[in-house]
């Protein structure tokens, strides 16, 4: 069964395995997307397969913030289909937050930094006070943790790539990095310019929430986003 990489950006869906008896666990295999009895080996001799379609939304339109709204400190702007975020160091974290709630999905977006901390976040619950959210993360900044995952207001980091990991997707600060994030049940899988940094099954995790982009505040800092894409899996 040819399955593309549907980690990968240009996905449109893929095929869910599932065994009859109901104790069937997801496993990705070689670039694909399996399913396995608890226990035994990944297989893709199923008694069944059921579609699931992966409906893609472009959530930024390029011209302007709706669907989106700001809350916290920090500045956002749209320029040349570009959004834009500053702060500087009197500002408290801010994020800007996409108004509907996502369970399982794949996303794909491009940024830019040069400095300071910020984040792609998902599954996140809007929190009263600082700071303001409390999720999973994944990393955006102009150091080599870039696309490991952090839950804010939880465990800290849940993974963090090794320098030598990171290195594999080229990465330099100030220049344009394409970043894909999956989030399938307890599975995660986070992607710098093509090549998985995070791969992780944790089932501690929240399964449902909220996408939103991060300025951590107390410090002078701009990030600029493009091509934000959402993709649901149904």
């Amino acid at each position: 069964m040819g399955i593309r990489s549907w980690f990968g950006r240009e996905a449109l869906g893929f095929w869910l395995g599932r065994l009859s008896t109901g104790q069937d666990e997801l496993d990705l295999v070689g670039g694909r997307l399996g399913a396995r009895a608890q226990g035994a080996a990944p297989q893709w001799s199923v008694i069944s397969l059921l579609a699931l379609v992966a409906l893609s939304d472009q959530i930024f339109d390029g011209k302007s913030m709706n669907g989106w709204h700001v809350v916290g400190g920090g500045r956002w702007s749209v320029e040349r289909g570009v959004l834009i975020g500053t702060c500087s160091q009197g500002d408290e974290q801010g994020v800007l937050l996409y108004d509907k709630p996502v369970r399982d999905f794949s996303a794909s977006l491009e940024f830019r930094i040069s400095g300071g901390n910020s984040g792609f976040y998902f599954r996140a619950e809007r929190v009263e006070g600082q700071p303001l959210v409390k999720g999973f993360q994944a990393e955006v900044d102009a150091l080599d943790d870039v696309g490991g995952i952090w839950e804010t207001a939880g465990r800290g980091w849940v993974s963090k790539p090794t320098p030598e990991v990171h290195a594999t997707a080229g990465f330099r600060a100030g220049e344009w990095t394409t970043m894909d994030v999956t989030a399938l049940g307890s599975r995660y899988v986070v992607k710098l310019n093509g090549k998985p940094i995070t791969a992780i099954n944790d089932p501690a995790g929240r399964r449902e929430g909220r996408v939103a982009l991060q300025l951590h505040g107390g410090m002078d800092m701009k990030v600029e986003f493009r091509n934000i894409r959402l993709r649901h899996f149904k």
